[in-house]
């Protein structure tokens, strides 16, 4: 009885491990399958990220700064040198402004002296300045005398050792004088061509044609009829 147990016993051991042995091979070969296959993807993946990054380093690289033009010395040069033309043209624009400003002020008379303010001249000086361009006659402006000026309300003013009156166009004409370029000026005053003031004086104190000083400037007679050392200026007031 127990052998034919134990016969049995073996039997069935035999026919099962006949049936689960297959099945095992069969698993384990196929686990061993899948381990290759993702160790072999693994490794494309390894073999195509190395390809990657061999062409990536292998590729040139693109210079993205910005190129710097090296300057030209030669148009520094020539920037400079149009400053330096420029300041130059400056310079002497300044010079001959101021050149202009000083010859209009005071000018050198001939013997390189400046020529005394108005004032101060005598006749015969005021006559020779005329003569020699160093005193300027003026057609319409107002002289620079600085003095006591005569005047429509004044009337009467004294100047350089003479009494000065004056009398108005609007009164008497004297359409008779002859006076070339006769004009009104700017300051009322009867002027000739050449910018002298018309005055009047007795001619046994000054001729016709005299040069004058005034106090409102240089004159010339043109007229009498007036007191010994009286001078009567020609005005349109």
């Amino acid at each position: 009885m127990n052998s034919t147990l134990k016969v049995s016993s073996i039997v069935v051991c035999g026919v099962l491990i006949s049936i689960i042995l297959p099945h095992l091979i069969t698993l384990n070969s196929a686990r061993v399958l899948e381990t290759k296959h993702v160790e072999s993807t693994i490794e494309r993946e390894k073999t195509n990220t190395q390809a990657q990054n061999d062409t990536i380093a292998l590729a040139p690289k693109k210079d993205t700064a910005v190129p710097i033009e090296p300057v030209k010395e030669e148009t520094k040069v020539e920037e400079v040198e149009e400053i330096v033309e420029e300041t130059k043209k400056e310079e002497q624009k300044q010079i001959e402004v101021k050149e202009e400003v000083q010859s209009q002020t005071s000018e050198p008379s001939p013997e390189g002296t400046e020529v005394k303010p108005y004032g101060e001249m005598t006749v015969e000086e005021l006559t020779n300045a005329i003569a020699n361009g160093t005193y300027k006659l003026e057609y319409s402006s107002i002289y620079n005398t600085g003095a006591n000026k005569l005047t429509k309300s004044k009337g009467v003013v004294r100047y350089d050792s003479h009494r000065e009156t004056y009398y108005s166009e609007r009164i008497l004409p004297g359409t008779s004088l002859k006076i070339p370029g006769r004009h009104v000026a700017d300051d009322g005053t009867v002027r000739d061509s050449e910018g002298y003031i018309c005055v009047a004086a007795s001619t046994s104190y000054l001729s016709k044609g005299t040069v004058v000083k005034t106090s409102l400037g240089p004159a010339k007679v043109y007229d009498s009829g007036c007191a010994y050392g009286t001078i009567d200026i020609y005005t349109n007031w």
